[in-house]
């Protein structure tokens, strides 16, 4: 081994370490972004609210609200983080922090939007007016799918954080496959006359 050899060595094997430690940290926060999304858009569908009519005679059906009628962003915030999660894949370089500040402030209107449809009474009132009997006064109940949009936010949101502060020292999509040195390689002459000094051309 020539003492060149002897001095790369150790880099190779120092770098080990941080590039497992980046590989594990992509990993967490591209399932926490899909992860996050998915929980959005599930809650989407679901009813977050249930209006009643309050002192009426006659009985009215309640009024099933769900997110679309409540907080149409929420859905769309969903689809936002999973397309956060492949540019954060896919992505190099200040691309890859921008896309990961987008994920981040996705996440924090995520959890806005959802906490405040999940505690406005009033809104929720105004939107089943329309189908409950007018001049009563009307009740309402919220489930927990805005609290559970609420959570999915902030874990989107710390991921995006996360993102920001570490995906520089990502690998990128395919960068496994890309050539050594700049994808620099010696010429054909260079490698017969390294042959003839007998070096071995592929160090």
């Amino acid at each position: 081994m020539t003492s060149d050899q002897g001095k790369r060595s150790p880099r190779v094997g120092d770098s080990q370490p941080g590039a497992r430690r980046g590989a594990r940290d992509r990993g967490l926060v591209l399932a926490a972004v899909v992860a996050a999304g998915a929980v959005a858009l599930l809650s989407g569908g679901r009813t977050w609210a249930t209006a009643r009519a309050v002192g009426t005679p006659v009985a009215a059906p309640p009024v099933p609200l769900t997110a679309g009628d409540l907080a149409p962003a929420v859905s769309a915030l969903g689809l936002v983080a999973l397309a956060g999660a492949a540019g954060l894949l896919a992505a190099r370089g200040p691309l890859r922090r921008l896309v990961a500040v987008l994920v981040l402030l996705s996440g924090a209107g995520l959890a806005v939007v959802a906490g405040r449809a999940g505690t406005s009474e009033s809104a929720a009132a105004r939107e089943a007016s329309e189908s409950l009997p007018g001049g009563t006064s009307i009740g309402v109940a919220f489930s927990a799918w805005p609290w559970v949009a609420v959570v999915a936010g902030l874990v989107l949101a710390a991921a995006g954080f996360v993102a920001v502060a570490r995906s520089g020292r990502w690998a990128a999509l395919g960068a496994r496959y890309d050539a050594p040195d700049g994808g620099r390689r010696a010429a054909p002459k260079d490698a017969w006359a390294a042959l003839d000094r007998g070096e071995d051309p592929t160090d």
